[in-house]
């Protein structure tokens, strides 16, 4: 028995530091998968923006507020919040906030505690040209904490605004109370300035905007801890695992579960040991089995959680006019198609089954056109590019497409994997097209007064000529009344050309015209 019970004891040891690790691993796993549910959350929210910042309304001098406005407040319905157009530094002003009463005016200055907490994001976007994500702060209209998060819009190669969207903290905290943590398992987000965003606790948890524990600020800001023990919010001991965000690298997902629960889990695990073998050998075999069942379980809910993820994501992309696409890119500039989301059929004319076999559009683009591969190649070079290019339609037609990528990561071998999208800029040509055939419509009534004077004056020449040459025949002067003749078809002939040329400026330039002096 002596034996046995030293064994006994040495298995319950075992037993509870193995069920120690695999809550260790459990709770990384888990603040791992919350961190990307965040992280997507926040992806829909910079797509947005992006797309927004492609408008061409901004390209507008001066920028028509009330009309960007109704565009932004749509955006902002779509995402949650409502999006906020800033001007350059030093002061960034605020241009369009479809939050502001009527009539009200933006406030010229911030206040000094929102100021602070936008520095940073806004130095970002403006110097560095990346997306960014504030901490949370107090928004001067709605007077209620928030967050922002903050793209670039580019214009020949400078920012030149910022576009912001507000984000609720109650979307991260329903975001994380989707996810079904059990067994007492709740997670928390956390900013820059250690500041509680939201949380899992539906009740007695902690407030959005409250800090975390003394003892835990200090150990984030000394390194990146991933498993820690200490008192909690709610006043006893948790083990915690942390997590960092991809698009917020300042903020932390936090998981934990109390360190009571999980003794007595671990004891349940362990009171068959007493037993004896025979119990120990079945007792092992069934935590075993267990352990086995819970982490095929866990599997398949994580599965489950990317997949409905994913399928989110995919509803998303496929209600935004733009096709976003993910590739690989060699340093010959050949490449392959990662991933490709959106409204094919609404952006490029054809039904999405064409698609699913075609990497590169093979056959559909204009002979006239650069190719791909020349497209790439001019990204690795520059990191970079936005081209225009044209598609065949089923109908034998052509589509005017307007593609933007950039480069995501960089490969040892000179490589890239990018990032982009494509949207329909058939609409834009059309419209340009009808503006300037408005100009010169617009053109030709200016003409109209001096078209007038213009054409009366080879009028009274012919007409002077006539009543010249009626005399003239009258008098049986036959080279008086031929001079006058051909002065009229001479008038005639300029009023013609006047006509044809006038004609022609109406109708516009024709393809293959030669430039000629006038």
């Amino acid at each position: 028995m002596l034996p046995l019970a030293v064994f006994a004891v040495f298995s319950v040891v075992a037993v509870l530091d193995g069920h120690r690790a695999a809550v260790e691993v459990r709770l990384r796993d888990a603040g791992q998968a919350l961190a990307s549910k965040v992280d997507e959350g926040l992806a829909s929210s910079f797509l947005a923006l992006r797309v927004l910042a492609s408008s061409s309304l901004l390209d507008a001098a001066p920028l028509d507020v009330a009309v960007f406005e109704e565009r932004a407040r749509r955006v902002g319905e779509e995402t949650g919040g409502w999006v906020v157009l800033l001007a350059p530094p030093p002061d960034y002003v605020t241009l369009v906030n479809p939050r502001r009463r009527p009539g009200a005016s933006f406030p010229p200055v911030r206040p000094p505690e929102v100021s602070a907490v936008l520095e940073e994001p806004l130095r970002l976007v403006f110097e560095q040209r990346h997306t960014a994500v504030s901490n949370l702060f107090r928004g001067p209209i709605v007077e209620r904490l928030v967050l922002a998060a903050f793209v670039p819009v580019i214009r020949d190669e400078r920012v030149t605004h910022a576009l912001s969207v507000t984000l609720e903290p109650s979307q991260f905290g329903r975001l994380l109370l989707d996810q079904g943590l059990r067994d007492g398992v709740f997670g928390f987000v956390v900013d820059g300035s250690n500041r509680i965003i939201a949380t899992s606790l539906e009740s007695g948890g902690p407030a959005v905007g409250s800090s975390v524990p003394d003892w835990m600020t200090r150990e984030l800001r000394t390194g990146n801890p991933s498993v820690l023990v200490g008192r909690g919010l709610l006043g006893r001991d948790n083990i915690y695992a942390f997590a960092r965000l991809d698009l917020a690298p300042e903020w932390r997902v936090v998981v934990g579960q109390p360190v009571e629960l999980i003794r007595a889990a671990a004891w349940r695990s362990a009171q068959w040991l007493p037993l004896g073998g025979v119990a120990l050998v079945l007792g092992t075999g069934i935590v075993v089995w267990a352990s086995r069942r819970e982490a095929l379980l866990d599997a398949h809910r994580e599965t489950e959680a990317l997949r409905a993820g994913r399928a989110q994501v995919e509803r998303l992309h496929g209600g935004l006019p733009a096709v976003i696409f993910l590739r690989e890119v060699a340093p010959d500039g050949s490449s392959r198609l990662v991933y490709r989301g959106g409204n094919l059929e609404t952006v490029k004319g054809w039904p999405a089954a064409e698609f699913t076999a075609r990497q590169n559009f093979e056959g559909l683009v204009h002979p006239e056109d650069t190719t791909l591969t020349q497209q790439m190649q001019q990204l690795l070079r520059e990191g970079h590019v936005s081209f225009e290019w044209r598609m065949r339609q089923p109908d034998g037609g052509w589509r005017i497409l307007h593609t933007l990528a950039q480069a995501l990561t960089w490969r040892p071998d000179g490589g890239a994997e990018i990032v982009g999208y494509t949207v329909d800029a058939s609409a834009r040509r059309e419209a340009e097209a009808r503006a300037m055939a408005a100009t010169r419509l617009a053109s030709l009534g200016e003409m109209a007064a001096g078209l007038a004077h213009e054409i009366k004056q080879p009028l009274q020449a012919i007409s002077l000529a006539a009543e010249i040459a009626q005399l003239a025949v009258r008098r049986a002067d036959a080279a008086a009344a031929d001079e006058r003749l051909d002065r009229i078809v001479e008038q005639a002939q300029r009023t013609a050309d006047m006509i044809d040329r006038l004609r022609r400026f109406a109708r516009g330039a024709e393809d293959g015209a030669t430039p000629e002096a006038v």
